[in-house]
């Protein structure tokens, strides 16, 4: 079994950021555009006036789903606000080889409207070993009046066994794996691959309480 290291060298995080800044500059164009530049609305944009809360930035993601938590802070605003709307999009950043564009699940975009000034997003099926950008705007009658952005990564291992071809495993994926085959009394690659799951992420409890059972 092998561990795949779940973060990028420094020259691929230059090649993410890039990528997020693209992509983000693509996504507002629309918005800014649409706006009345001479009576200055678009000056009202205050980054800090949408923030969101989960994930924070650079996150390093265990599971394959996440609930993205926003924070709105209208009192920032001087105007009020009418038809307040949330626009949420989540874009692939970066993924390996072999994983194929339509498994990551990213291209997402949604809009809702919104009148409270804290609400939840749940997205599902993240691939493993993938990066993600997730770009949230807070849109006033049409017009952008704030923005917030995080990068994260889905957390994954590289598996391999006899002679079976690598395959690449989610955290959840990777515990069913090992306590299947501590079940089936496989207790060397059972303990190996706890180990692998703990030397990754020292503070990931199920891993260890399982592993206490093959010692």
């Amino acid at each position: 079994m092998e561990r795949i290291s779940c973060r990028c060298g420094s020259a691929q995080e230059v090649v993410n950021v890039i990528t997020t800044l693209i992509w983000v500059l693509t996504w507002l164009l629309p918005f800014v555009c649409a706006a009345d530049l001479h009576s200055a609305t678009i000056l009202n944009v205050v980054p800090p006036v949408v923030e969101i809360l989960y994930p924070p930035h650079q996150h390093l993601l265990l599971h394959t789903h996440m609930k993205i938590e926003i924070a709105m802070r209208t009192e920032q605003l001087r105007s009020p606000i009418q038809d307040p709307s949330i626009c949420l999009g989540v874009r692939t950043v970066f993924r390996p080889s072999d994983i194929q564009a339509e498994q990551t699940n990213g291209g997402k975009e949604t809009c809702f409207e919104q009148d409270t000034n804290y609400t939840t997003f749940n997205v599902h099926g993240l691939a493993p070993g993938v990066s993600y950008s997730v770009t949230v705007g807070f849109m006033n009658r049409g017009q952008l009046i704030g923005y917030s952005i995080r990068t994260f990564d889905v957390a994954s291992i590289l598996l391999t066994k006899h002679n079976n071809p690598v395959v690449r495993l989610s955290i959840e994926e990777a515990m069913d794996t090992a306590k299947q085959l501590q079940g089936n009394g496989e207790i060397q690659d059972a303990t190996t691959l706890y180990r692998r799951l703990i030397e990754m992420f020292p503070t990931y409890y199920p891993a260890m309480y399982f592993l206490v059972f093959c010692i």
